[in-house]
Order: C-alpha cells, then sequence, then structure tokens
C-alpha cells in the first residue's frame, strides 16, 4: 500500500511539472533555480544559467523533464527498490555519520563553458566529468548532495556513442544517467559510496580497479531502468606509448576478461550486483549496503568479501565460485542473458608433462583443456601453491545441446589434487570440457597445474 501512495504522489507531481504545476524559478544574478518537492520530505532544486543552455530550443522543459526524472529515479530507488532504512537515508540520516541539513539534492546543469565560479563556484573544468555525483563537505557532518549535469545531454551521448540518437533514446539514457547519479545520492547517507581500491599497475594509463561497489552498482541500476547501452559495453584495452589505456564501461569487458580479480573490477562488477539480485534479491543488496558503512577506510579488499558472506549466508568462495559459474551459464535475468558475450575461455593443450597456471587473488581462472590424443581420457589439476579451500568447478558439455554436467569441489594443502577420469564419468570422445578455479583469499595468489594421466 505505501509504495502504491507514493507511485501515486510521484504520478499528480510528474503531471503537474508537464502542465506548469509546482514548479517556480527563483532568479539570482544569472542564475535561475526550479525546487520539486517529495513526498519524503526531501527536495530536488535544478540550478542553471540561460547563456549556458543556447542549444535548447525550450530551456524551461529542458529543465523540467531533468528535474522530474531525477525526482522519479530518487524516488523509485528510496520505495520501490527499498533503500529506506531509516539511519540510513538522504532524508531520515544518522546526523552522527553524515547528512544534508538541507535535505536539497542540488543538480547543477551547465556546459561548463560560462561557468567561471558563476554558478556557486563550480568552474568549466568541474563539468568535465559531468554527468557525475559530488559533496560539497560543510564541515562536521554536514554536506551538500550535488549533481552535475550537461547543458545539452543529447550532444554528450552522441559524441560519446559517436552516432546521432532519437529523443526518444535520449530521454530513456538520461533516466538511466540520473537514477546512477541518485544513487550515489543515496548511498552516501549508507556508506559514503565505500572508497574505491586502487591497483597500481606501471603499464597503465592510470591506477585501474575502482568503485567495485558504488560504480558497478550504479551501472546496473541504470539497467533496471531499461538503459543498457553502457551496461553492456565490451571497454577496451589500447596501448597508448608504452603504456595501456582501460576502459571497463560496461559488463562485457568482464566476459572477456574473466579472470580480473574483484579488486581491478569497475563498471564491469554490475555483473556481480545482476548475480546478487537474481539469485539473493535487492533487500540483500540493501542489507550490504548498509553492513559496507563498517569498512575501514582502505580495508576494503579485507573486510568487503567477509562483509558479503556474512549477510548472503554463505562462504564467500562459495559465492564467488557460484558467480563464475553463472557468468559462464549466463544464468541472470532475460534481458541480460541476450545481451552478455560468451565468456572468454583460456585454451590449454594437454602435453607431456604439466601446464602450470595462476590464479590472482580474489579470481576466477577459466579454463578450456583440449587433448591433442583423444586417449588422453584422465585430467589431474593439483593446488602447488595457494590458500586453503581454493574452488574448483568442472563443466562437462556433450553434443550440439551443450548438455552439461557440473561438479564442484576445493582444493587445499591436505586435499591438493583432483582427478577428472572422462570415462568414468562417462563423457563422449567429442566432450568439451571446462575448468574454473576460483581463488577466495584476499591477498595469496594461486598457483595450480593441470596434466593428463
Amino acid at each position: 500500500m505505501k509504495k502504491k501512495i507514493i507511485r501515486l504522489i510521484l504520478g499528480s507531481i510528474l503531471i503537474a511539472s508537464l502542465s506548469g504545476g509546482p514548479l517556480f524559478a527563483d532568479a539570482e544574478p544569472k542564475e535561475f533555480v526550479k525546487t520539486w518537492p517529495l513526498a519524503d520530505g526531501a527536495q530536488i532544486a535544478i540550478h542553471y544559467q540561460e547563456e549556458e543552455l543556447t542549444s535548447q530550443k525550450d530551456i524551461d522543459s529542458y529543465t523540467d523533464v531533468i528535474l522530474s526524472l531525477a525526482s522519479e529515479a530518487y524516488m523509485e530507488v528510496v520505495y520501490e527498490w527499498g533503500f529506506d532504512a531509516p539511519g540510513f537515508t538522504f532524508v531520515e540520516p544518522d546526523t552522527n555519520y553524515c547528512y544534508d541539513p538541507d535535505k536539497t539534492i542540488d543538480i547543477y546543469i551547465s556546459s561548463g563553458g560560462n561557468t567561471k565560479g558563476g554558478i556557486r563556484g563550480f568552474t568549466g573544468e568541474d563539468f568535465l566529468d559531468a554527468p557525475c555525483y559530488d559533496i560539497l563537505d560543510r564541515g562536521e557532518n554536514e554536506y551538500d548532495a550535488v549533481i552535475l549535469f550537461p547543458a545539452d545531454y543529447k550532444s554528450y551521448i552522441e559524441s560519446s556513442r559517436g552516432d546521432r540518437v532519437t529523443d526518444k533514446k535520449m530521454l530513456e539514457e538520461m533516466k538511466g544517467t540520473l537514477t546512477h547519479e541518485m544513487l550515489h545520492v543515496i548511498l552516501y547517507s549508507y556508506n559514503k559510496n565505500v572508497e574505491p581500491w586502487y591497483f597500481y599497475d606501471k603499464d597503465c594509463m592510470y591506477e585501474t580497479g575502482r568503485d567495485w561497489y558504488a560504480e558497478g552498482l550504479a551501472r546496473y541500476f541504470e539497467a533496471l531502468t531499461e538503459s543498457y547501452d553502457d551496461f553492456f559495453s565490451e571497454g577496451f584495452i589500447k596501448k597508448k606509448g608504452d603504456k595501456l589505456l582501460i576502459s571497463q564501461e560496461g559488463v562485457n569487458f568482464l566476459m572477456a576478461t574473466p579472470n580480473w580479480p574483484f579488486y581491478r573490477s569497475r563498471y564491469d562488477f554490475a555483473l556481480f550486483w545482476a548475480y546478487v539480485h537474481h539469485h539473493y534479491g535487492m533487500e540483500k543488496i540493501e542489507e550490504l549496503s548498509r553492513a559496507f558503512r563498517d569498512i575501514t577506510d582502505d580495508k576494503a579488499p579485507l573486510e568487503a568479501p567477509a562483509i558479503i558472506a556474512d549477510v548472503l549466508g554463505k562462504e564467500f568462495g562459495e559465492i564467488y565460485q557460484d558467480f563464475a559459474l553463472a557468468i559462464y551459464l549466463k544464468s541472470f535475468d532475460e534481458k541480460i542473458e541476450e545481451g552478455l558475450n560468451d565468456v572468454a575461455l583460456r585454451k590449454i593443450k594437454l602435453k607431456e608433462g604439466a601446464s602450470m597456471h595462476t590464479v590472482e587473488p580474489l579470481a576466477n581462472d577459466f579454463v578450456r583443456v583440449y587433448s591433442p590424443k583423444r586417449t588422453d581420457r584422465a585430467i589431474e589439476i593439483e593446488l602447488m601453491e595457494g590458500c586453503a579451500q581454493t574452488k574448483l568447478t568442472i563443466i562437462i558439455e556433450e553434443g550440439k545441446e551443450k548438455n552439461r554436467t557440473i561438479y564442484t569441489t576445493a582444493l587445499d594443502e591436505y586435499s591438493n589434487r583432483y582427478i577428472l577420469d572422462l570415462d568414468k564419468l562417462g563423457a563422449g570422445r567429442n566432450a568439451r570440457v571446462i575448468l574454473v578455479v576460483t581463488n577466495p583469499n584476499d591477498s595469496q595468489r594461486v598457483t595450480y597445474q593441470i596434466s593428463s594421466l
């Protein structure tokens, strides 16, 4: 009943907006402000300068649409998706943790061209990353929640896509983007968006592997609004001089590089949150978001896996092993399954001797084993060095329909080898053998070898 009432109220506000209802403008020097009160006591305020919006035929309509979609995004995140726990919400925060005193989410719209401090001190440089979320620290536990938004959103997405888009597509993307940024607003009251942990790579242009949680989850929330373009991005790894330039914009980057460790994930980790939502429910993501408040600064690699295990009620190694299997099987909701590429498999040909491999901490290794002789019917997987409870998943596929048999086990210092006997398992001569080795340790690499018997 509560959700229905909220939707009715929101619907009334949206209709009022389009017909020139409760919106109003307060003039400051070269600045206009439109505000929209929300049903729970929060408020959204749009700030803009008309000379910054000359690309828009109708400035009022453009700003009204941003205001209405931002309001809709707020209500959906908080009430439809359940991020409404007292003491954690934007409108009902723990003032001993952090809070926005005026309960106003300020959205500043600009091209970055004429601001020069004109809109509340923001400069053109501040808008280079727009759309984006930011906070203005007011001291003690007080802050102002801020979203910076492009003055010409259609041109912004056309330049990033390299193609023209329809007005309908622009609105879909705008809704997804505002939901993404609004989730950051809400999560700040929960856990300050959990500081990202960084992995310095001397071969890259920048530190990689940040925002596994805040950006990964925000990218997933875009998909919940039916905005999938960035969600399915393949990203890229390019050479620039003697460095690598890496873009991890969407989940198909993860499908192409599935053995990258947890701590190097970014937007591509949206797939993990899709997995948690599909298999455990959104209420568990909200509970995790509350529990993540307890993560110590710069200790996320050590503490996040244990928190995930505690909330989901399962050993982290088993969770990550299940996630790896979900990646291979594309075990998500239908729309995500349709947009996912096949996971990239490292291919190993069995020869005389052993094939040695390393798995990074908090990572999965996906391998397809080829036999040069069809007489190689027994395969040994041996753990040479690594942590206890290294997880092993064996997938055997047969026929055009890929009929699958799946086995799971664990390797450690006491039981450090597994013999895969294809004849005993009744596997045909043309069976495909896929191995997934999961390293659940937060700091220790796993080394294993594969050989034929």
